[in-house]
């Protein structure tokens, strides 16, 4: 499938200070039960770093990170059809599914940094650390092959 038919995102994996498996989620304010990492869409004329630095900004209010990597290609994955409908009202109708780089931050700020209040488009109703293991089985099944594999490669 052609490039132009995935919006271009990013995913972020943060690790909490001095873990190396232990990674920052939050469910998603919508979709109870619904677990992810920080994500967002990369902007015309952004690059992918920066789209992640704003991006996990505006998501959750964090801004002490240190970048410790990225993933050298990006991974696809399709949007379900009732995905489809509700990203329409975004302007996204022409995509079929997002293309993803991963980075993987250390976090090196206190937790009090922490506010998923920051933006007015708030995303998430609640976070915690967790294993990547454990945020992969809460994540939506239609993202999971792609931030397994984002993983596989960061980790």
């Amino acid at each position: 499938m052609a490039i132009e038919n995935y919006r271009q995102g990013i995913g972020i994996f943060l690790l909490r200070h001095g873990t190396l498996r232990t990674v920052f989620s939050a469910e998603r304010i919508n979709e109870p039960d619904a677990w992810q990492i920080p994500q967002g869409g990369v902007n015309p004329g952004e690059d992918d770093y920066d789209a992640a630095i704003r991006e996990l900004r505006e998501e959750t209010g964090i801004s002490s990170v240190k970048f410790l990597r990225s993933t050298k290609d990006r991974y696809n994955y399709i949007f379900p059809e009732e995905i489809r409908k509700k990203v329409a009202r975004h302007n996204w109708a022409k995509y079929i599914g997002q293309s993803m780089k991963f980075f993987l931050f250390e976090f090196i700020g206190d937790e009090s940094e922490i506010n998923l209040n920051f933006s007015d488009e708030v995303e998430f109703s609640h976070w915690k650390w967790a294993s990547i293991d454990t945020v992969i089985e809460q994540m939506i099944d239609f993202k999971r092959a792609a931030v397994i594999a984002a993983a596989k490669e960061l980790f």
